[in-house]
C-alpha cells in the first residue's frame, strides 16, 4: 500500500530574512509613491544647495566690502587651497563610504557597516593630518612667493585646522547619506561646508564686523569656529542614526528609505 507523501511546508524565514524580504506595504513601489519620493528628495537637495550657494555669495560680497583688496584675494586663494587639500585628504573615502554602507544595509550586514565607519574615520583622520602638515610646510616656505606676503604662524595653523575639519565634515555627511539621512547630509555637504556651516560662518562675520575691523586672520578663525561649533551636532546626529539602526534590525531597507523622505 503506497503512502502518499504530504507536502513539506516551506521553512519560515527568520527575522533577518523577513527584514530583507519585506512585505507588500514596505516594498510598495507604485508610480505615485516613487514620484513623490523623487520629488521630495530632489526638492530638498535643490533647496539645500541653493541655500549653500546663497550663503557663499553673501559671504564673498560681505568680505569684498570689508577686507582690503589684497587680503580678499588672499582669502579666495586660501579657500581654493583648503578645498583642494581637503579633497586630497578624503582620498575618495567620502564617495566609497556611501556605497559600502548602502550595500551593507541592503544585505543586512551590520558588522560590515561598523567596520566601514571605523576605517573611514581612521583613514580620513590620518590622511587629513598628513595633508594638513604638508599644507603648513608649503605655506610656511611658499606663502611669500604664492601670495606675495609671509603668513603668520597663527594663520597657517588655522588653515591647517580648516583642512582637517572640512575633510571630516564631508565624510560624516556622506556617512549620513549612506544611512539615507539625506536631509541633514545635504545641510552638511559642500566643498567648504554646507548651508549650516556657511550660515553660521556668515553670522559670525556679521558679529565680528559689528565689533571691530575685520582682518584675514579673523575671517579664517571665524570659518574654523563655525566648523568647530557644528562638531557636537554632527556627532550627535551620527550617534542617533547609528543607535536607531542598531535597534531596528527587523526593519527593511525599503521602509527605512520610505521613512527618511516622508
Amino acid at each position: 500500500m503506497a503512502v502518499s507523501q504530504l507536502p513539506t511546508p516551506a521553512a519560515e524565514p527568520d527575522a533577518g530574512d523577513r527584514s530583507l524580504s519585506g512585505s507588500p506595504q514596505t516594498l510598495e513601489s507604485s508610480p505615485l509613491a516613487l514620484r513623490q519620493r523623487l520629488l521630495a528628495a530632489g526638492l530638498w537637495s535643490t533647496v539645500s544647495r541653493g541655500l549653500g550657494i546663497a550663503a557663499t555669495l553673501a559671504i564673498n560680497m560681505w568680505l569684498a566690502r570689508l577686507l582690503p583688496p589684497a587680503e580678499f584675494g588672499q582669502y579666495l586663494l586660501l579657500m581654493s587651497l583648503v578645498t583642494f587639500a581637503a579633497l586630497v585628504a578624503m582620498g575618495g573615502v567620502n564617495r566609497a563610504v556611501v556605497r559600502l554602507i548602502s550595500e551593507s544595509l541592503a544585505v543586512g550586514n551590520r558588522a560590515r557597516i561598523w567596520q566601514t565607519l571605523r576605517w573611514a574615520m581612521v583613514i580620513t583622520g590620518s590622511a587629513s593630518l598628513i595633508v594638513a602638515g604638508l599644507t603648513v610646510v608649503g605655506l610656511w616656505g611658499g606663502s611669500a612667493w604664492l601670495f606675495q606676503t609671509a603668513f603668520s604662524p597663527a594663520l597657517i595653523a588655522l588653515v591647517a585646522g580648516l583642512v582637517v575639519l572640512i575633510a571630516l565634515h564631508q565624510v560624516a555627511a556622506e556617512v549620513l547619506r549612506g544611512f539615507h539621512e539625506a536631509r541633514f547630509s545635504n545641510l552638511l555637504a559642500g566643498q567648504v561646508g554646507g548651508p549650516l556651516v556657511q550660515g553660521l560662518f556668515l553670522a559670525l562675520l556679521v558679529t565680528l564686523a559689528g565689533v571691530g575691523k575685520l582682518s584675514l586672520l579673523l575671517v579664517v578663525a571665524a570659518n574654523l569656529l563655525a566648523l568647530v561649533l557644528l562638531v557636537p551636532v554632527v556627532v550627535r546626529s551620527l550617534r542617533r542614526t547609528i543607535a536607531w539602526e542598531k535597534s531596528s534590525d527587523r526593519w527593511s531597507l525599503a521602509k527605512r528609505v520610505e521613512s527618511s523622505v516622508s
